[in-house]
């Protein structure tokens, strides 16, 4: 299966690799990965809804898939979907707990959400792993003030 996937995404044959995934999907329906695969070959079609699908079909089989996460968090990303998204940045964060990258991502959704005080927590942390980066400092003093100026209000 591998390497046929493999030299029709090279082939740029990109439909047939589909055909070819769904039906190994009909096949093998608890085979990790297949829906990854799925969700890629709709990547490439620009179809970021029908690859979150893939994606959190494939997360029901892995939860621990963290390129499968991030995935999805990049098409909830794209489409501005900002609910779901800080949702996936916290389950990256928990898998990663001393990434700084998702405390910044939770920290800019938060802000996007207009969740201010979660979002200097955010980064907050990011300030406690890394006392010297820019971004978490003015994402920490930018909510701040909107967390003051709501207060005010």
């Amino acid at each position: 299966f591998r390497s046929c996937y493999d030299l029709l995404l090279k082939a740029n044959e990109y439909d047939f690799a589909l055909r070819l995934v769904e039906l190994a999907i009909t096949k093998l329906p608890s085979c990790q990965g297949l829906n990854f695969n799925r969700a890629v070959l709709y990547l490439f079609r620009n179809d970021n809804k029908t690859a979150i699908k893939a994606l959190t079909q494939e997360l029901e089989l892995d939860p621990t898939n963290i390129q499968a996460l991030m995935m999805r968090a990049d098409c909830y990303s794209t489409l501005r979907q900002n609910e779901p998204l800080l949702k996936d940045y916290i389950q990256l964060l928990k898998h990663e707990p001393d990434n700084v990258k998702w405390m910044l991502k939770c920290g800019d959704t938060s802000c996007k959400l207009k969740k201010y005080e979660e979002a200097m927590n955010y980064y907050d942390m990011a300030l406690r792993k890394d006392p010297e980066n820019v971004h978490a400092d003015k994402g920490f003093k930018y909510a701040h003030a909107k967390l003051f100026l709501e207060d005010e209000e």
